[in-house]
């Protein structure tokens, strides 16, 4: 990521606010120790705005992920409706564009989408936003499984090779699995037969 000063001057608040700026760059921490953007609006850093919007999510959201969790017709009724949106081939040229064109354009906006990217794969955010579980349920369901794969029983340390696996058909979450396991599922197109296949071929040529 850039430094924020290669790219803008140092500017006050004021002599932002009165040149239309959104953002401005003084060079010195927030009270959070954040030496980056800030809001011209709010004054608020960038970073601290990321923070801000995760816990508002994580808080208001708990009572929508609670439900997708268990029941399973509010789970599928969310799943329908968000296909049918992504199935309009203009709906999805107007999301691109318009992230396209924003974070061309829009110096904070492509720095918070920078940080939250940054974020997610650090903490695997994509398998709780697609899936709808929350981070505390999805550190809940490896803690009861011991941090080992459910299959193989190797370690798991919640990273990018720690996998939530679902049935792609119903949506219902199954376990968490490592990369491996997880894969050879799909692989198998999660059909038992062609598992039970397998093991019987391996079992006959097992020389």
């Amino acid at each position: 990521m850039p430094e924020a000063d290669d790219i803008l001057p140092r500017f006050r608040r004021a002599a932002a606010r009165k040149a239309g700026l959104m953002y401005y760059f003084t060079g010195k921490p927030c009270p959070k120790g954040h030496v980056t953007y800030r809001l011209t609006k709010t004054a608020h850093c960038i970073e601290c705005d990321v923070l801000k919007r995760q816990a508002y999510k994580a808080k208001n959201l708990a009572h929508w992920h609670d439900k997708y969790d268990n029941d399973p017709e509010f789970r599928a009724s969310q799943q329908k409706r968000i296909r049918e949106r992504w199935k309009d081939p203009k709906f999805r040229e107007y999301r691109r564009e318009y992230h396209r064109r924003r974070y061309k354009e829009d110096l904070a906006f492509r720095e918070i989408k920078k940080l939250a990217a940054i974020a997610n794969r650090k903490n695997g955010g994509h398998r709780w936003s697609t899936l709808g579980v929350s981070r505390e349920k999805f550190t809940e369901m490896l803690a009861s499984q011991n941090n080992l794969c459910a299959i193989c029983g190797n370690a798991l340390d919640g990273g990018k090779e720690t996998h939530l696996d679902h049935n792609h058909k119903t949506g219902k979450i199954r376990g968490i699995l490592c990369r491996g396991c997880n894969h050879g599922i799909g692989h198998f197109y999660e059909k038992i037969e062609l598992m039970r296949n397998a093991i019987r071929y391996l079992e006959k040529y097992n020389v």
